[in-house]
């Protein structure tokens, strides 16, 4: 984008736009009509944080995008060649598009997913989804690999590795979801360490209430095969889970926002449908 453009910011546009599209198919993915499936999209429109992000320099937007895609592949209800090679696509981008640890979370879901739904010749697609995901991941280093030799890109992931896990170890756990209800999260740089989040506001409590009701609200969620709620929120739960293990900033909510907007707008759907 800097090259052909000089200006670095178009290509944040470009996966808003992105992202505000895969919000509208995954709506409709679900079930939801096409003024139903608007809503999540206006939403996400007018959060604070997602707009913010469309207007700076970042990582998490690019990751969200390739994320919703892999998503999409997996809510199709028949799965071909092609589909499970976007889908390895996908979640590679996904992995190279930030630090590696999300994507791969995304790849064993994705995997867990194949396996459950008993797809003819699983075992042959899932090594397809999983050799163009880590080759997606490693041709992102290409530029690297010309003045490097291989041995550093093991000692590079190496160091990551260490440094994610020794990243202020005293951080206290489950912070993502006082990010999420009360808008305030724990800092080590701030006083006082409890800081408000800018970016807050009540919709989001109100979506996760709602989001996590509608397995209680809708009998399809109970039963197999996997049915698309099922896997949005299935990867919510992961994603959520292991946000909340390790340092976190109000960032990494934007990964969750799109989906606790359609599925609370699918809980409200069933809720109006059944009264």
């Amino acid at each position: 984008s800097n090259a052909l453009f000089a200006n670095i910011i178009l290509v944040q546009f470009l996966f808003a736009f992105g992202v505000l599209v895969c919000t509208f198919l995954i709506g409709r993915a679900i079930g939801l009509g096409s003024r139903l499936a608007l809503l999540p999209l206006l939403l996400l429109s007018f959060d604070k944080l997602f707009v913010q992000k469309s207007q700076t320099v970042n990582l998490d937007l690019p990751q969200l995008f390739f994320v919703l895609i892999a998503l999409l592949v997996l809510m199709k209800k028949k799965f071909t060649s092609r589909s499970l090679v976007f889908l390895g696509i996908s979640i590679g981008a996904a992995m190279a598009s930030k630090v590696m640890f999300t994507g791969l979370l995304l790849l064993l879901f994705a995997l867990t997913a194949l396996f459950i739904r008993n797809i003819p010749h699983v075992n042959k697609f899932a090594s397809l989804v999983v050799i163009i995901s880590l080759g997606v991941y490693v041709f992102s280093y290409l530029v690297f690999f010309f003045s490097h030799p291989l041995m550093d890109f093991v000692a590079l992931h190496l160091r990551i590795i260490r440094l994610f896990r020794s990243y202020i170890p005293e951080y206290p756990w489950f912070e993502i979801w006082r990010i999420l209800f009360l808008g305030r999260w724990r800092t080590w740089f701030a006083v006082p360490p409890i800081q408000p989040v800018e970016e807050f506001w009540l919709v989001w409590p109100v979506s996760t209430l709602l989001t996590f009701s509608l397995p209680f609200i809708q009998k399809k969620l109970r039963r197999l095969p996997l049915v698309p709620e099922q896997i949005l929120l299935a990867w919510l739960v992961i994603y959520l889970g292991f946000q909340s293990i390790h340092v976190v900033f109000p960032r990494y909510l934007l990964l969750a926002l799109p989906l606790l907007y359609i599925l609370a707008m699918q809980s409200i759907n069933n809720w109006l449908s059944s009264s």
